[in-house]
């Protein structure tokens, strides 16, 4: 068997492997994959939180506040919204009501601020970028 045919055929088949191969990379660094990025969120003592989330992505978005009180980890407000803004990377500050988009009490030392940000990928699945802060710590 080791014939024309059979050289014919172990050369297409480096040929086409290679091309396969390689177009397979190119797909991969030449495209790489949108996502959302939070680079930065941050309570900043004065009832104000910024955030910065790059991608050149839109997003639906939830936040909440909580607090612990004996054990129990208690709702303070909560929010969300659907895809307005395209992230780019620029910081943003907002009041903690907008930030939460709900009327929020005054925060405490220990309270929790957390968001999550979700969006449709290019190949149809859900992703999710989360992050959270604690009122008090490294403001």
């Amino acid at each position: 068997m080791n014939g024309p045919f059979t050289f014919t055929a172990a050369a297409f088949a480096l040929v086409a492997g290679f091309s396969i191969t390689n177009t397979t990379i190119d797909l991969v660094s030449d495209h790489p994959p949108a996502a959302l990025t939070l680079e930065l969120l941050r309570y900043n003592g004065n009832g104000t939180v910024t955030q910065r989330l790059s991608g050149n992505l839109s997003a639906d978005w939830v936040a909440r506040i909580t607090r612990i009180e004996g054990g129990i980890n208690r709702l303070l407000c909560a929010g969300s919204g659907d895809k307005k803004a395209i992230y780019t990377g620029e910081n943003s500050t907002w009041s903690v009501d907008d930030w939460v988009g709900d009327k929020c009490p005054e925060l405490q030392p220990g309270d929790i601020g957390a968001a999550a940000w979700s969006y449709i990928n290019e190949f149809g699945f859900k992703v999710e970028t989360t992050g959270s802060f604690i009122v008090g710590a490294a403001e």
